[in-house]
């Protein structure tokens, strides 16, 4: 993912990505890079998590439209996340790369559980979950959140 660095910083600058987030845009390009050379490990620094990264471009421009990933745990649960540039959304671009991910995570990896942490408020991100087969189950990492289970 490093190599995307510069490309994925243009996606990822925009404030409005981060409105149900707790994260901030990349503040530099040589930031960002360092961050995915962290993820370019693959695991955490125990092992006890597997992190997978995929950019997602359009087809025919190949434009980076932004990202999925999974952090998959021992116990062959994963949790699955979407960003999308505010340019690209509504395009159908994060249903999917989401969809081909969850496939790549219970064919390759073995995932039992596909658990999404979503911001109550992010309309978008919630009927996108449920069309992907996704219902709500207790639990979520944080307040205002909603965790969703397939």
């Amino acid at each position: 993912m490093r190599t995307h660095a510069r490309e994925m910083f243009a996606a990822l600058s925009d404030p409005a990505i981060y409105l149900y987030t707790d994260e901030a845009p990349p503040v530099s390009v040589a930031a960002l890079a360092e961050r995915y050379a962290k993820l370019e490990s693959r695991h955490s620094r125990d092992g006890s998590e597997l992190w997978l990264n995929w950019v997602v471009r359009e087809a025919s421009s190949h434009e980076v439209a932004g990202f999925v990933q999974a952090t998959v745990m021992a116990n062959r649960s994963a949790y699955v996340a979407f960003v999308i540039a505010p340019s690209q959304q509504r395009k159908g671009y994060a249903r999917e790369a989401t969809d081909v991910m969850i496939r790549e995570l219970r064919e390759t990896y073995g995932a039992k559980s596909l658990l999404a942490n979503v911001d109550r408020r992010n309309v978008a991100s919630i009927a996108l979950v449920k069309s992907l087969g996704f219902e709500e189950i207790p639990g979520a990492d944080r307040p205002g959140d909603q965790l969703y289970e397939a």
